[in-house]
């Protein structure tokens, strides 16, 4: 039974040291791992802000270009404005001038003498003179 006593005990006792070992082991594994992938999030990280960077310096130029685009078009649109202003202008003396006409013609109606009238007094007047014997 010592015996038995006795491999056991070296037997628990190279055990345990043999835990001892893959733990450190372990350990030391564990924080290579763990410094390896902090060194890998930090690239990682770096990368990303690169990327980030290279996108918002595009956004930017892509930024300026579109409102350089909008100005051009508010130019354009301004020009455009005071196209249609001095378009506005020509048709409202127009309007005026197309008045005066219009009373113009009015007047003249006023004093014309209708078809039908002239119509009536020709036959009239050639009514008379073949009463009269006028040749014409």
């Amino acid at each position: 039974m010592l015996n038995k006593a006795k491999k056991q005990s070296v037997t628990l006792e190279s055990l345990d040291k043999k835990i001892d070992l893959l733990a450190r082991s372990t350990d030391k594994k564990i924080d290579e791992l763990a410094r390896s992938t902090d060194k890998k999030i930090d690239e990682l990280a770096r990368s990303t802000q690169s990327s980030f960077q290279k996108v918002n310096t595009l956004i930017e130029g892509l930024a300026r270009i579109t409102k350089s685009r909008f100005d051009e078009v508010d130019k354009r649109f301004d020009e455009v404005d005071k196209q249609f202003e001095l378009i506005d202008a020509r048709l409202d003396r127009m309007d005026a001038r197309l008045a005066m006409l219009e009373k113009d013609v009015a007047l003249l109606r006023e004093n014309l003498i209708r078809r039908d009238t002239i119509d009536d007094i020709v036959a009239r007047l050639e009514y008379l003179e073949k009463k009269m014997g006028v040749k014409v």
